[in-house]
């Protein structure tokens, strides 16, 4: 890990919630832990996760008049509604947008993992304020970093136009942004988010060096715990062949001791002794916060 973090004492306190972290276990340990992942996260999958000890992802993100006819400004759970347009959805009313407070205030001593996904910057002082409600060692966040976006790593934004599908309106959060939150929240665990780099970028290689993935990994290391390049794979790949292969894995976490998020359900991944984070669409694959 950071060498910076190894340097600092740590209060009994903040030794505890770490060690009982399921991520920071996983990690010390060589193994996954599987999150619970939807953009539509209803009653029973919360009632799910409470009953088995399991996990849930709260999309956080603001609306109001600056993005569209919504009269006030309102922190809900959801994506930018931006992104219902551009993939042919009808854009929800203000009414149909729901606040996340109530599940959090449902989960809050329960023994459930909670990965709050900031969609943007506007409502990290809400991630904040709720975040405090959870236990520390039950609680993560997330977001789609600008450092890490393909404009600012190789400056070219085809690939990345192409994967946004609406997303871009609001979404982006700055490095900066992130160390600040990850400071109120006592070094809250953080998983970092690329948008635009292509599986040609992270397998560039340069005698035992991937650059791109050198770029990307030094922008976040010391901040967060965890990166998912979200690979654009070509279309003339297999979509079985769609995976990220194993050295790329191996090499973010010995050279910058940064897990990767992989796609479960899409049969990625990690080498053997390797740590990451998973992520799956099914309660089931996901992992119990004891990592039984």
């Amino acid at each position: 890990m950071d060498p910076k973090k190894e340097d600092t004492p740590l209060s009994p306190k903040e030794l505890d919630w770490k060690f009982e972290h399921p991520l920071l276990k996983a990690a010390n340990s060589g193994q996954g832990f599987i999150c619970f992942h939807t953009q539509n996260l209803k009653p029973e999958d919360v009632e799910q996760a409470i009953d088995q000890e399991r996990s849930i992802e709260i999309d956080v993100t603001q609306i109001g008049p600056s993005i569209g006819r919504y009269p006030e400004e309102k922190v809900v759970m959801a994506h930018t509604p931006w992104m219902n347009l551009v993939q042919g959805k009808r854009i929800p009313t203000t009414e149909e947008l729901e606040s996340p407070v109530g599940i959090v205030d449902k989960i809050a001593n329960r023994n459930v993992f909670v990965k709050f996904d900031v969609k943007s910057p506007e409502v990290i002082p809400w991630v904040i304020e709720q975040a405090k409600k959870i236990k520390p060692h039950l609680r993560m966040v997330h977001a789609f970093v600008s450092d890490l976006h393909a404009i600012n790593v190789k400056g070219e934004v085809k690939d990345a136009y192409i994967q946004e599908k609406g997303h871009s309106v609001v979404e982006y959060v700055s490095v900066d942004e992130l160390r600040r939150l990850k400071n109120e929240l006592d070094d809250i665990p953080v998983q970092a988010s690329c948008r635009g780099i292509t599986f040609e970028d992270v397998t560039l290689r340069e005698g035992g060096n991937y650059p791109v993935v050198d770029k990307l990994c030094k922008s976040i290391q010391g901040v967060a715990e965890v990166i998912n390049f979200n690979v654009f794979f070509p279309s003339s790949m297999p979509k079985d062949e769609r995976k990220l292969p194993h050295e790329i894995i191996r090499y973010a976490w010995e050279r910058y001791g940064l897990m990767v998020e992989l796609n479960i359900d899409a049969e990625e991944t990690a080498p053997k002794g390797i740590p990451y984070l998973g992520r799956s669409d099914s309660m089931q694959n996901a992992s119990k916060v004891n990592l039984s």
